[in-house]
């Protein structure tokens, strides 16, 4: 009777998480801390996982990074070998961005120099890998109408892999959305 009920534990778990998001969502509060938001929400499903979210204007296609997230002392290790904060940083993106438009999680071979399209050198990449024992990058795309809003990538050290995939990808669903909405009000 043990695996039922914790399998009815989790449910409840996912279903009171996406209740309250999407409550969240439909309020007028969340405007322009949206970023923020989703970033922590990823980050309370992953909570090992190193959290980023970007903005995408698919017109000039740059990516904005919007939220970053890791452990307090990691985020301070990350910023001192990159030289910035990678808050508000813009990166030109390039086709390899489209492999997201599924709008599912998908799992990258690749590292973070290719994570950042090329903008953060390959030594400094190679050097942040070796300090978050780089495990899995995972990337997903919010989307719309086949337009892209924004992505986030979920990096894990290694031993430490992704879970709840499906409440992750409705998450984003229901992150689409507002993003949509939060652009049309924006343009009125």
């Amino acid at each position: 009777m043990g695996p039922v009920k914790n399998n009815q534990d989790s449910t409840r778990s996912a279903l009171s998480f996406l209740s309250g998001t999407a409550i969240k969502f439909a309020s007028s509060e969340i405007g322009d801390s949206i970023y923020r938001f989703i970033g922590e929400s990823l980050k309370e499903l992953n909570p090992e996982a190193i959290i980023i979210v970007n903005s995408l204007d698919d017109k000039q296609e740059i990516s904005r990074t919007e939220a970053f997230f890791s452990a307090p002392g990691l985020i301070d290790s990350i910023i001192s070998i990159l030289g910035f904060n990678p808050i508000g940083k813009t990166y030109k993106v390039n086709s390899s961005i489209l492999e997201l438009k599924s709008g599912y999680i998908r799992k990258f071979e690749y590292g973070i120099h290719e994570l950042s399209f090329g903008t953060i050198p390959k030594k400094i990449s190679r050097t942040l890998e070796k300090l978050v024992n780089l495990g899995s990058i995972y990337g997903i795309a919010f989307m719309i109408e086949n337009r892209m809003y924004a992505n986030a990538a979920l990096i894990f050290r290694k031993g430490d892999d992704l879970s709840q995939r499906e409440i992750i990808e409705t998450f984003v669903r229901q992150a689409s959305v507002t993003l949509k909405r939060l652009e049309a009000e924006r343009s009125e």
